[in-house]
């Protein structure tokens, strides 16, 4: 058995014993608290841990209804020497700040005012997460300035917007509810 395999057993072992609430199983309706991991990646030099990861890649060990107990147990979390680093490296974080609001972009194309006989292709180049928000709602107002900033910078230009640009804002993270 090598060591990664005897981590998890170790870990779900650990997880088995955890005593449960009157000992059903627990709802995560009101633990609010995920304590979180970072990825394992592999490179060319072996495997690493991740700590440069967005947190909504982060893996869920488990969820607490408050910071205290999940930090409780993060600080007995069993580990050995295959998942160390991820366990001296875990948050206990507020499940609302895993969460982030996407704003991605397609760019438009314009072709010069004056111009009568512009041929036009469409290339659509796609910039993927341009930025991102903590809030759906900044991500959106976001997406409209960038709109109008376009159009503005366009007509400075002496451009004409023959295809405006597609922005959307989308959510990373853990799907609403979770």
């Amino acid at each position: 058995m090598n060591s990664r395999h005897a981590a998890a057993l170790a870990l779900v072992g650990w997880y088995l014993l955890s005593p449960t609430v009157a000992g059903c199983v627990e709802s995560d309706d009101g633990n609010k608290w995920p304590l979180i991991m970072p990825p394992i990646t592999k490179t060319e030099q072996g495997t690493k841990t991740d700590l440069e990861a967005p947190l909504y890649s982060w893996w869920t060990a488990r969820k607490y209804p408050s910071r205290e107990a999940c930090e409780r147990d993060r600080a007995i979390w069993p580990s050995d020497s295959a998942t160390r680093q991820q366990v001296l490296n875990a948050k206990c974080v507020y499940v609302d700040d895993l969460v982030t609001w996407c704003l991605g972009v397609a760019l438009g194309k314009e072709v010069p005012k004056g111009c009568s006989n512009c041929a036009v292709t469409l290339e659509l180049v796609g910039l993927g997460c341009v930025k991102e928000f903590k809030k759906k709602g900044e991500c959106t107002l976001a997406a409209d300035e960038y709109i109008q900033d376009y159009y503005v910078k366009a007509d400075k230009r002496g451009d004409l917007v023959i295809f405006p640009p597609d922005v959307a804002c989308s959510q990373l993270g853990p799907p609403p509810g979770k």
